[in-house]
This record gives structure tokens, C-alpha cells and sequence, in this order.
């Protein structure tokens, strides 16, 4: 299987430092902790956002089911 380089992860090395402070606050974690070099969809960032808001509220997020 031939690995694809579009998908190499690739961080700038201004943002490592970032990075792993984000790591630590539980912002970025292992289901979107991947492919920086790409524009974030409207999925990474809403997930982004929620922990976000997870880690300032203490109070997890839970979607509504839509019907």
C-alpha cells in the first residue's frame, strides 16, 4: 500500500509549542489530534469549539439526536 503524502502530518514549528498546550488542556484530542496541514471543515471545528467549551464549563456536550 502506497502511503499517501497529502497526509503526512505537518506542523509548522511555530505552532508545536501550541500544539502541546492544547494537547494538555484537552482541546485537541485523539479523534482530531491529526492532518494540521489541511483546512479545518465545519466537523473539526464544531468538535474544537465543544471541548472548548467542555474544559471552561466542567459540563460535557452531548448532541441532539436529529430526526
Amino acid at each position: 500500500m502506497l502511503a499517501d503524502p497529502r497526509l503526512e502530518q505537518k506542523i509548522s514549528s511555530w505552532a508545536v509549542e501550541e500544539l502541546s498546550y492544547a494537547e494538555e488542556c484537552g482541546l485537541v484530542t485523539e479523534s482530531n489530534n491529526a492532518y494540521f496541514g489541511f483546512r479545518i471543515t465545519r466537523r473539526r471545528f464544531a468538535e474544537l469549539a465543544a471541548n472548548l467549551v467542555e474544559q471552561v464549563t466542567g459540563q460535557e456536550i452531548t448532541p441532539d439526536k436529529v430526526e
